[in-house]
């Protein structure tokens, strides 16, 4: 695998904590962003392409060894409607075309627990606790559906491309470190199920998800083991939630979202707010 990793969106929130992880983790880092500057140093060349143009994109990806596309809208507060939806689901849309192009195997988006509908949701429907990655998607909102839309184009790369290896990863609640939400404001969360994680764990799951071997979209809930309010979890659900089953009973504040996937398919750990970087984020060799 070539170390060359291109990162769309890398003057973002999680763009700027994952290239410099990127870098001490081995990688040559091309930070493409056309709204944000990207600081010039070691490991990391900054370059303004337009994610949306396909073509542009392929000759930035040429030589790399993976992709991780972060540029999009985070939501669809504040923006044209029209604009969120064009972006992130042809955003997605250009970076698969061109890594098809380019010839590079290994794709990780950022995806959402937006794309099954939550915090932007008029009323969000849950069928089951914890959310698994197989629940179905009632999204409504252009954000959300933006989210499911690009998924759902992986999945579709992925038929036409037997070799090529996409993850879809869906965070939620991107903050620097864990920190409990003031008591007595738990209906503000109530649609998002009060989950985060943090951007140290969220780098690592990018960068491990370019080493996964198993050709395939996996789609992967990418959110920390407990929630962030301060009351148990099994009182939220009844409180906010009642009537929504349970597959496996909760404990303590652990989430509302399951991260099996991640933990199988990534070896990544929804427990560890602050991961150490190992071999599973470095270029693989062969």
């Amino acid at each position: 695998m070539s170390r060359r990793l291109v990162v769309t969106g890398a003057g973002g929130a999680l763009g700027a904590r994952l290239v410099p992880r990127a870098v001490r983790a081995g990688w040559e880092v091309l930070a493409l962003d056309t709204g944000r500057a990207v600081p010039e140093s070691e490991g990391v060349e900054p370059c303004s392409v337009d994610v949306t143009d396909p073509v542009a994109l392929a000759e930035a990806f040429a030589g790399a060894g993976g992709v991780v596309h972060l540029a999009a809208r985070p939501s669809p507060l504040g923006h044209d409607p029209h604009d969120v939806l064009s972006l992130n689901v042809g955003g997605t849309l250009a970076v698969l075309l061109a890594a098809e192009t380019a010839g590079v195997e290994h794709v990780c988006l950022a995806s959402s627990v937006n794309a099954t509908g939550a915090a932007f949701s008029a009323a969000p429907r849950y069928d089951w606790f914890p959310v698994e990655e197989s629940h179905p998607s009632y999204s409504e909102d252009p954000y959300a559906i933006s989210k499911f839309l690009g998924e759902q184009a992986a999945d579709a790369f992925a038929r036409r491309r037997r070799a090529a290896v996409l993850t879809s990863l869906r965070f939620h609640g991107l903050r620097e470190r864990y920190g409990q939400d003031d008591p007595g404001r738990e209906a503000e969360r109530r649609k998002d199920l009060w989950g985060w994680v943090s951007f140290a764990a969220a780098s690592a799951a990018c960068l491990r998800a370019l080493g996964r071997r198993r050709p395939g979209h996996v789609v992967a809930n990418v959110v920390g083991a407990r929630t962030v309010s301060p009351v148990p979890t099994a009182e939220l659900a009844a409180r906010f939630h009642p009537g929504v089953p349970w597959r496996s009973a909760p404990t303590g504040n652990s989430s509302f979202y399951a991260t099996d996937v991640a933990a199988r398919e990534l070896g990544w750990d929804a427990a560890d707010d602050d991961p150490v970087i190992t071999a599973a984020e470095r270029p693989r060799t062969a």
